[in-house]
């Protein structure tokens, strides 16, 4: 789904124009097919794949990518944020995501104590060190959140750590990255049901 929202948020076409311009055209075609597969893409219907596919051997990605503002929507199917939710990661393999220099402390330190502030002077403190908030410091508390969640690390409250916090901060993360802001939503979903699901 973000390389999609990233292929037409860099591209400026819609889904329909995307599926034409980056479609297999067999030779002797005259009009350009419009398989209308972004809108799949785009629902997270199906994922894209490197490589010639379809019974015209055509590279969807590899064509996405040698145009000149498509090119930036690539970086999606490789970024760090499923890296760090995959399945397979071990506590090891997340720390080139750990640099607490990334986070506000005010921000980490409300992580910590595992609640919001919604009133009084520490509310306006958080409220003023995420007009700073950046898609990099949301990567870092990704990161915390399945590190805590391998080490079974609780907060003070007593409470299991859990994405409260990244939640309520996921709104100022797709501000700072505007793919972000069109999946944003099913992000959350894939947390919840993969990495917090509700006990019984």
């Amino acid at each position: 789904m973000a390389w999609a929202y990233a292929v037409l948020l860099h591209t400026g076409y819609s889904a329909s124009g995307a599926s034409k311009r980056f479609s297999a055209t067999p030779a002797g075609d005259v009009e350009i097919n419009n398989s209308k597969l972004m809108y799949q893409y785009l629902r997270g219907d199906r994922a894209p794949t490197r490589g010639p596919r379809g019974r015209y051997g055509f590279d969807l990605v590899a064509a996405v990518d040698s145009h000149h503002t498509g090119r930036n929507a690539t970086r999606w199917l490789d970024h760090p944020i499923w890296t760090i939710f995959d399945a397979n990661i071990s506590s090891r393999e997340l720390a080139p995501f750990l640099d607490e220099e990334t986070l506000d402390p005010i921000v980490g330190q409300y992580w910590l104590d595992d609640e919001i502030p919604t009133d009084g002077a520490e509310a306006s403190q958080l409220e003023n060190a995420l007009k700073f908030f950046d898609f990099d410091g949301y990567i870092y508390l990704c990161a915390l959140l399945r590190a805590a969640n391998f080490a079974g690390i609780r907060a003070k409250s007593g409470k299991a750590l859990h994405f409260s916090l990244l939640e309520y901060l996921t709104p100022h993360a797709a501000r700072a990255e505007p793919v972000f802001g069109f999946i944003q939503a099913p992000f959350l979903q894939m947390i919840r049901d993969f990495h917090f699901p509700a006990k019984k």
